[in-house]
């Protein structure tokens, strides 16, 4: 059994409240341990909770599986930025960027997160 996730999460996160897809996430996880995309989303919706050594922990194991999946590169770059870990961030996010279209400046990916991040009151 394959359980594939869209990248924007709307078909698991966004419409279905966010109890109902971290369930979800999970039982396929028990099927699929090493499934790269429900790994992600569910370092995804442990990040937007707050809880980000648990994110951490997923996100990071997701890339060491596939260490070019954008979304988890992604998620752990806008987790390292708002935990103010810079360096680290900048590595990540210019990574997924350059993994995920390399005909576009990976800079903006870079800034447009710290951007938002700072915007929304969860980075400096």
């Amino acid at each position: 059994m394959m359980i594939n996730c869209a990248r924007s999460r709307c078909s698991g996160v966004l419409h279905l409240k966010r109890y109902d897809a971290l369930t979800s996430f999970q039982h396929a996880l028990a099927i699929e341990p090493h499934n790269v995309d429900v790994l992600a989303n569910i370092g995804f919706i442990y990040s937007e909770r707050g809880k980000d050594e648990e994110a951490e922990k997923l996100l990071r194991r997701a890339i060491a599986i596939e260490p070019k999946h954008f979304p988890a590169n992604y998620d752990l770059g806008r987790l390292l930025v708002r935990l103010r870990r810079y360096e680290e961030a900048v590595r990540i996010l210019e990574r997924a960027a350059d993994d995920y279209v390399r005909s576009r400046d990976s800079l903006s990916v870079v800034y447009g997160v710290f951007s938002f991040e700072t915007q929304s009151g969860r980075g400096p």
